[in-house]
């Protein structure tokens, strides 16, 4: 299961980035597979909004749930991301950096994965 991280950037000093890399570094940690947009197109914050959101969208697109990371709601971006991850099914979760909010997304990480595995293997024999 792959997780995607969504939060304010725009017009936060550093783009937010020490949180984005925070929480994905406490996510890898807990064996999780994370995308953080922080580190989209070289993580530099040297391109347009316009080319990260691109970025930013094509990879929430390969993802299966995205995590909101604090104040999302003031985010026009995170706001988009979590309702085109609404939209197409995708799993939702506030971020708590907690060992207890780890271990649920490990827990439903394996079960997502056993399922995910048994699908491809049904899809393959039709």
């Amino acid at each position: 299961m792959k997780f995607y991280l969504s939060g304010p950037m725009t017009g936060l000093p550093e783009y937010n980035y020490p949180a984005f890399k925070d929480a994905a570094e406490f996510l890898r940690a807990g064996g999780l597979d994370v995308v953080s947009p922080h580190e989209a197109l070289g993580g530099h914050g040297d391109r347009t909004r316009e080319e990260y959101m691109r970025e930013d969208l094509k990879q929430l697109l390969e993802c299966d749930a995205v995590i909101m990371l604090p104040r999302w709601q003031a985010a026009e971006g995170a706001k988009l991301e979590l309702e085109i991850a609404v939209q197409c099914g995708m799993f939702k979760y506030k971020y708590a950096r907690t060992d207890e909010f780890v271990a649920r997304l490990q827990r439903q990480s394996s079960i997502f994965d056993k399922i995910s595995g048994t699908k491809q293997v049904l899809q393959s024999e039709v």
